[in-house]
Order: structure tokens, then sequence, then C-alpha cells
């Protein structure tokens, strides 16, 4: 793999983390900047929503064999039909090469000893690290908030966080348009491996399929979104992120951010998992490839 030599930026998974915050808790509540970040989601999220869920539908009903999208470096691969494992297969996988949850019901290849002990984290943890607050607000009682509060995160990071911020100079690609961002706001970043899961049965009863789903937890994802993939119960998305006059740790400067977003179902949760990886952390080939590698190989421990 070659990577360039220029420096580029992005806002990875703070909308998506706001957007869930909201569902969460009461709007009326949240701080400014929150709101503006909800207000840019709106903006850039909805209409691509819409149309984006009629092709998942169209992809869901007519597309056969694997899943793939083409990512910057390489090929991003997934089998529907090899994406179960019963629960006396997955005891017998060796430890040393395979990351097994059995409690959360998932297991894939394991990542390189560069991303360290995972962290398993609820979804308020997971906005501290990223240093956003959870806004301690008025609860909301609707259901699809329920799916925020019991969702359990799975996190294996690699390195040191980049610490980004935000500023009114700061743009970033929106539909392959550098667009303001427009307001002041600061997150950790880290190239790593997220495993949600969201247990069926805490969402009030609803019965969302999994384009629903899709749609619910890939806002971040969808203004820079390059390729879209679906099979049977499953979605693959890759997307590309870039900012410039972004405030890196003590510089000034731009930033490039891959992505992928894999969403699959069990009878009992829904899964969504992300890999983000940028060349301002590591020029290691290998870090980008273990990332492709989980993600690829992750499957579901079903039973039935």
């Amino acid at each position: 793999m070659t990577w360039t030599p220029q420096h580029r930026h992005s806002l990875s998974g703070a909308v998506t983390d706001l957007m869930a915050t909201a569902a969460a808790h009461d709007v009326r509540v949240l701080s400014a900047r929150q709101r503006f970040v909800l207000k840019l989601a709106a903006l850039v999220v909805v209409p691509v929503l819409v149309v984006g869920a009629f092709l998942i539908v169209v992809l869901l009903r007519g597309s056969t064999g694997a899943l793939e999208v083409n990512a910057r470096e390489g090929t991003i691969s997934w089998k529907p039909t090899a994406g179960t494992i019963s629960p006396q297969k997955a005891q017998g996988l060796d430890p040393s090469t395979h990351f097994i949850d059995s409690a959360r019901g998932f297991e894939f290849k394991k990542l390189g000893p560069e991303f360290g002990t995972p962290e398993t984290l609820t979804f308020k943890q997971l906005l501290a690290k990223k240093g956003l607050p959870a806004t301690p607000g008025s609860v909301d009682d609707s259901p699809l908030s329920q799916l925020f509060r019991h969702v359990q995160v799975v996190r294996f990071s690699a390195g040191q966080d980049l610490q980004l911020r935000f500023t009114p100079q700061t743009r970033m690609n929106v539909y392959g348009k550098m667009l303001p961002v427009g307001s002041d706001l600061a997150l950790s970043f880290a190239n790593e491996l997220l495993v949600y899961t969201f247990p069926k049965n805490g969402i009030g009863g609803l019965r969302p399929n999994v384009v629903q789903f899709y749609g619910l937890v890939s806002q971040s994802l969808q203004p820079v979104i390059r390729e879209i993939a679906a099979r049977e119960s499953s979605i693959l998305a890759y997307g590309q992120a870039d900012f410039d006059n972004l405030r890196i740790d003590s510089r000034t400067g731009q930033l490039h951010i891959d992505r992928a977003l894999l969403v699959t179902e069990s009878p009992t949760a829904f899964y969504g998992v992300e890999i983000q990886f940028s060349n301002e952390l590591s020029q290691s080939a290998d870090l980008w490839r273990e990332l492709r590698t989980a993600i690829e190989s992750f499957r579901v421990i079903n039973s039935k």
C-alpha cells in the first residue's frame, strides 16, 4: 500500500454519536455545539437516507454473492453465506487467532498486538472517550431511544488518539464539495474497530428491519459515502472523509479518514461493525489491512 505524503483530516463518528445522544435525551437540553452538529446532520443526512434506503432495498432484493465495496486501498469483501457460526464451532476456534465474544454473540479474526486489549463500553462511555459529553437532561421515553441505552460497545484502538478541534474556518467534504463546518467542536480520533451490539428486546416492541437499522446508525457516513452493497440481511458501506483547516493536536492542517460500516443481525440482536483509519496516526499498511480483515471475517454466533 502506498500512502500519499500529504496530511488530511475528518469528523469521524461525531454526528452519529450526537444523533444518538439526541435520540436518548430531550433535544432541548443539548448544548449549542451539539445543536449545531444536529443541524448539520439534518442538512446533509436526511436527503441521502431517503434515496439510500430505496437503493438498499433494491440491492437486498436483487443482489447475489458476496458484499464488496471498493476502498481506496483494495476491496473490502464480506460473504453473508459465511456470516454465521454455530456455538459449538465457535467454541472450537483458536483464541490466539480469533476474537470470540460468546456473551454478545460474535467472532472475527484477531487484530494484531498494536490494537492492545479491547475495551467494553456503554454508549455514554464511548461518548466520553471521543470527548463528547453525554447530555444529563430528561430522558425521552420513545422506544428507539432505548436502542442506544442498551447498546454494548467493544472497542479496539491502536496507538494514541488524535485531538481534533473544528473551528469556523474548518471545511469538510459533503457530497464532493468542501463546505465550512461553521462551529467550534473538539473530539478525539483513533485508528479503531468498534462492534456495537443492539439487543432487539430493548426497543419497546418495535421491529425495525436491517435497512431501517442501517439508516439509524449510519448518519455520519452518509455525506462522504463512496460505495455501498447489500445482501440478504446485511449491508456494507465505505466512505472517505476529508477536512482542511483543522486543528490536529498542536498544528493546523488536513486529514483524510477511511471508514467502513457493516450492519447485520441475529435473531436477538443487530450488529454494527465500524472500522476507521487515518495515515495521520500510522503509515503502516498493516493496520488498515488488519482492520479490513477483521470486518471481512466478522461472524454472528447463531444457534438457530
